[in-house]
């Protein structure tokens, strides 16, 4: 990190590579995990933050690709990149959705069956014959639901930050001009 931006175009705070969008998302992972293990309201924020800067990546990502490396993954515009990584990491797919509904809160295009939720998880008690005598709330999870299947959003951003970390290794494995360094 340290980037001194003597044009003035980016306003990222020194934060100029891939890798540093990733260890950020790692820091969103972490904090989403503290604070939901202690049922803090706050891990909302992480959540729909770690989603953005998932999906975000892979502007970051284009921009560390120089010409020759784009050239050699076949990716002329940025459009191609993000098809590239949305048929390989599904989970790019539900975070893109939900950290763009974050950021711009009603989408011009949506997929229904696609929603975020909290789920929680609660104490029943019942009598011996099995009617409900009471319940206390025992904590809850973040929760992305795909139709039918649900997924823990610390399990997308997880899933999301180690597609990234190959992603950008097999970037950097080839010949070209890139900086995910």
């Amino acid at each position: 990190m340290g980037f001194k931006d003597h044009a003035g175009d980016h306003k990222t705070f020194g934060l100029w590579r891939a890798e540093d969008l990733l260890a950020k998302l790692n820091w969103e992972r972490a904090l989403l995990a503290e604070l939901e293990g202690r049922s803090d309201d706050n891990a909302i924020f992480a959540a729909l933050n770690g989603c953005a800067t998932a999906w975000h990546l892979t502007e970051w990502t284009w921009n560390n690709l120089g010409p020759a490396t784009r050239a050699r993954l076949a990716f002329s515009v940025v459009r191609d990149l993000e098809i590239y990584v949305l048929t390989r990491c599904p989970a790019l797919r539900l975070c893109r959705l939900i950290g763009n509904g974050g950021k711009h809160h009603t989408l011009r295009w949506n997929d229904p069956e696609i929603f975020s939720t909290k789920r929680l998880r609660v104490h029943v008690e019942t009598t011996a014959d099995g009617r409900l005598i009471g319940g206390r709330l025992t904590g809850w999870k973040l929760q992305v639901v795909d139709g039918n299947k649900g997924t823990d959003a610390s399990e997308l951003l997880k899933t999301a930050s180690e597609y990234w970390e190959a992603q950008l290794a097999q970037f950097r494995a080839g010949p070209g001009d890139h900086n995910c360094r």
